[in-house]
């Protein structure tokens, strides 16, 4: 049986930067933790240096850093079946990618990881939304 671990929420193209809002599911904290990714698919398999063949450029990246979330970006490789690549979007990281690393392809032991770099994220920087004006 696979665990599901995340609750994707797609923006479509409504939003510019993010594509999808992703909360992870059966977080052990009492709130929900969360992080934002865009999503660049290919049709044109990988690279001979087996690289994904889709760009992130610098405004974009420098977007995506904005947020104080986590955010990364998802490379899908539709030639093989959908198989995915992750890599995340931090400040001080690559500026821009002519073409996305596959290094990190998503599978059960990737997701896992992600997963638990998302909670630790919010496990050291919680957020509360405890006071407003319009209460």
């Amino acid at each position: 049986m696979v665990q599901t671990l995340f609750r994707p929420h797609f923006l479509g193209d409504k939003y510019p930067n993010i594509d999808v809002i992703v909360e992870l599911v059966g977080a052990p904290v009492t709130f929900t933790p969360l992080f934002f990714a865009q999503i660049k698919a290919t049709e044109r398999g990988l690279t001979p240096g087996g690289h994904l063949p889709v760009q992130v450029t610098a405004d974009a990246l420098n977007r995506l850093t904005a947020y104080p979330v986590p955010t990364y970006i998802i490379g899908v490789d539709n030639t093989r079946r959908g198989v995915s690549y992750i890599v995340a979007a931090v400040a001080g990281g690559p500026a821009y990618f002519r073409s996305l690393p596959t290094t990190h392809r998503l599978n059960a032991t990737t997701r896992k990881q992600l997963f638990d770099e998302v909670l630790d994220f919010w496990r050291q920087h919680p957020a509360s939304f405890a006071a407003s004006r319009f209460v």
